[in-house]
């Protein structure tokens, strides 16, 4: 599911010019409970850690940490920031939230 996201979300993207920023579709907002917050969209997610992570790293891209729990975190994700978050080799697993169906 959130390789999907992040490919709908790059397909979404292609169109803008660097200098637009990126506001995901209606669509996108309704399928995957994406939110704005002082003009940042925002996913939430669960993820599993490892010895890697460093929280400065999340914290600097935008990311605000909801619970921690063990090696169990949620979060909000800007959404802009997805793909790198899930690239980081601080995080074993992510799965992003959806709406129910």
């Amino acid at each position: 599911m959130t390789k999907s996201f992040i490919n709908q979300i790059k397909n979404e993207r292609k169109n803008l010019n660097k200098m637009q920023k990126y506001i995901p579709s209606q669509n996108l907002i309704n399928e995957y409970n994406i939110f704005l917050n002082n003009g940042t969209y925002y996913i939430g997610s669960k993820f599993k850690i490892n010895n890697e992570m460093d929280s400065a790293v999340l914290d600097a891209i935008g990311v605000i940490i909801v619970s921690k729990i063990e090696n169990n975190w949620t979060a909000n994700i800007p959404v802009d920031m997805l793909e790198d978050v899930v690239n980081y080799s601080g995080i074993d697993y992510l799965q992003i939230d959806e709406n129910d169906k």
